[in-house]
């Protein structure tokens, strides 16, 4: 979980938002974020393909949605991804 929450904190707080006194974890909502509005999840959902290519349906970039529900979210799609390979190709 560290690495995926590192870089989406890490992209987060660099790029996407002045987001003030609030820290953020992974028990922290995304409508906790100040300014939190759709083209905030699109943005956050463009990162998360670019960064780790996988592809989260924008339904999870809700309110009350956590910073752990997306990175378990990204970590199982790499996990699913990962075990689709062929042997020969898993690192």
């Amino acid at each position: 979980m560290n690495e995926v929450f590192h870089k989406i904190n890490e992209v987060i707080t660099d790029y996407l938002f002045d987001i003030g006194n609030i820290s953020i974890n992974p028990d922290t909502r995304l409508g906790d974020l100040p300014d939190w509005d759709s083209i905030s999840a699109v943005s956050i959902q463009m990162m998360i393909h670019e960064h780790f290519q996988v592809d989260l349906p924008l339904e999870l970039f809700h309110n009350d949605a956590t910073f752990g529900e997306l990175i378990t979210h990204v970590r199982n799609s790499d996990r699913i991804s990962q075990d689709n390979l062929p042997s020969s190709s898993r690192q």
